[in-house]
């Protein structure tokens, strides 16, 4: 009878620690989507502005970082000192299969249904998965 009521608790309770898990997940790309998000149309607007060269390194001609160094490292400024950093790191991609491509980016001409990054500016970067959301919505989207 023990062991009875025990595969019943345990058949409700593994489900609800896998939810937990993914919503977990979920809210942790969330909170990492934005400000690397925001990083970047920092970046880009401070190179429409004149802030950063509009030929430097580490900026593509659309104005978008050419890599994540620009970001986390920095460029530099036209009016002289230091580096300007963007980031201070990348986040890890709580879904990420392959460590050694851990985001999809893409590239401000990239259609935004693309499936590899173009590689001339980082514009915006996704989730490389096919995963839905516990809300129903594909996280690749997000």
């Amino acid at each position: 009878m023990v062991m009875i009521i025990m595969s019943v608790l345990a058949a409700v309770a593994v489900p609800q620690l896998q939810k937990q898990s993914i919503r977990a997940k979920e809210t942790q790309l969330r909170r990492d989507l934005n400000p690397v998000r925001t990083g970047i149309d920092r970046f880009h607007s401070d190179w429409r502005s004149g802030d950063i060269s509009q030929t430097g390194s580490g900026v593509s001609r659309n104005g978008y970082p050419t890599d994540w160094d620009s970001l986390t490292d920095g460029v530099t400024v036209t009016t002289g000192g230091g580096p300007r950093r963007y980031l201070r790191d990348v986040p890890d991609n709580p879904f990420a299969t392959d460590p050694e491509e851990p985001w999809l980016l893409l590239g401000h001409t990239d259609p935004a249904d693309a499936k590899g990054w173009n590689g001339i500016g980082i514009f915006d970067l996704r989730v490389n998965t096919d995963r839905v959301a516990l809300d129903g919505s594909n996280i690749s989207d997000w």
